[in-house]
């Protein structure tokens, strides 16, 4: 259970992911998870890793907007997708996604992880 977000707009890129892990039923808070984060970088890029998808699958998109992953995608899409136009940064756009996940999503919560690159 999870939300991962990307964002492309303009010259800029943003994965953000909620930091709750969970097994089942079972709720470990990021304060009691020696390692919470769901985006790890590797090399120039960040990956996000999301449940059994984090050992055995792997879902690639290349997105023209914003995508979402996780329990708590259809959320996320939903608020990337109300303030996309209205946003000023990539930054604001991903924020919302993980906000609205974690919102409404018993598998997801705060706090957020948040990294923005510079696209070419």
């Amino acid at each position: 259970m999870t939300t991962i977000v990307v964002v492309r707009k303009a010259a800029s890129a943003v994965i953000a992911a909620d930091s709750l892990t969970t097994f089942g039923t079972t709720r470990l808070a990021p304060a009691h998870d020696r390692h919470p984060h769901k985006v790890v970088a590797c090399r120039d890029s960040f990956i996000g890793v999301a449940g059994s998808a984090a050992h055995s699958m792997r879902e690639v998109f290349e997105f023209d907007r914003f995508w979402a992953i996780g329990s708590g995608r259809d959320f996320a899409l939903g608020g990337m997708h109300a303030v996309y136009d209205k946003a000023k940064d990539v930054a604001e756009i991903a924020q919302a996604g993980v906000l609205a996940g974690a919102q409404f999503d018993t598998g997801t919560a705060e706090p957020t992880s948040l990294h923005e690159v510079r696209l070419a």
